[in-house]
């Protein structure tokens, strides 16, 4: 009888530790339904340390990671695609309902009212991302390094706030991304200690720019194709009010986006140049395959 209570005991801690046990995690989703996917894989959200997400995620796969992913530490959206998202439940909290853009870090990712996320080591962004928007990474003390697409062309006011444990940051555009109407982005970032990683050409541009230039030690360490190669060999630009896009595989279909992730156009390309009139003035994102870009007009 004893035999068999202590085989009881045992095997009831051993269900204990393994239903509490953190756990490392690979996750296929759809927009909105990460916590449920985590959770039909057999995890506990509140146990998962590391995190693996490929597939399509909006600002509510957002909160799912800064509210109920107690102890997350690494995240890792390298093939994640970003999809826009407007309602309720995402990621700013500020707002019952709010519109969030496609290719974005959204606003508040990691911060709440209260605290940011300091179980956050590391993330690894995805290949597609054009934008980190304000505050996302605000006081997350536990970040450590983080390294910028070279498709990142905006970031937003306070992304990276109080971010003190910070030690590496890795620019990979050879063009510093212009920060002059984004206040603050490093601040309290221990910026003398802090190393700055950039393009092997582009000591002299980064030592130049605006919030980049505080970096006491900037590295030109870095070799990386820039975004044009590493995606496509297509050509975006604009000429008065028309978006030209040039080296277009015909059959492929041309997509623009306003910033709010509305799609404004979507035709199949007929040659290797397309024509996109524009009617208001503002910031696009244009869609060819895997290749997006950003133009303002």
């Amino acid at each position: 009888m004893k035999k068999s209570i202590s085989i009881f005991i045992l095997l009831f801690i051993t269900n204990l530790i393994f239903a509490i046990s953190p756990v490392t995690i690979s996750v296929s989703t759809t927009p909105g339904n990460l916590s449920a996917d985590i959770q039909n894989a057999g995890a506990d959200l509140k146990t998962v340390i590391n995190l693996t997400v490929t597939g399509n995620i909006d600002s509510r796969d957002f909160t799912t990671m800064r509210d109920s992913m107690l102890v997350l530490k690494t995240i890792d959206l390298s093939t994640v695609t970003i999809d826009a998202y407007s309602g309720t439940g995402g990621s700013n909290y500020n707002y019952a309902s709010y519109s969030y853009a496609a290719n974005a870090i959204p606003g508040y990712a990691f911060v709440t009212a209260t605290s940011g996320k300091e179980s956050l080591t590391s993330i690894i962004f995805p290949e597609s991302l054009l934008e980190i928007e304000s505050l996302a990474f605000s006081s997350c003390t536990g970040l450590t390094s983080i390294s910028i697409p070279a498709t990142v062309n905006i970031i937003q006011a306070y992304a990276f706030m109080y971010c003190t444990g910070l030690s590496s940051v890795s620019a990979q555009s050879t063009t510093p991304i212009n920060l002059d109407l984004s206040m603050h982005v490093f601040y309290d970032v221990d910026k003398n200690n802090c190393v700055l990683h950039v393009p092997s050409t582009s000591l002299a541009a980064y030592q130049s720019a605006n919030q980049w230039m505080d970096f006491f030690t900037i590295s030109n360490d870095i070799t990386t194709k820039q975004k044009e190669v590493s995606i496509s060999n297509i050509k975006v630009f604009t000429n008065k009010n028309t978006v030209i896009i040039k080296d277009v595989t015909a059959g492929e279909y041309i997509e623009l986006f306003n910033m709010q992730g509305t799609s404004l156009y979507k035709k199949k390309s007929f040659s290797n140049i397309s024509h996109i009139n524009l009617t208001d003035r503002g910031i696009y994102i244009i869609k060819v395959g895997s290749f997006s870009e950003k133009i303002m007009y």
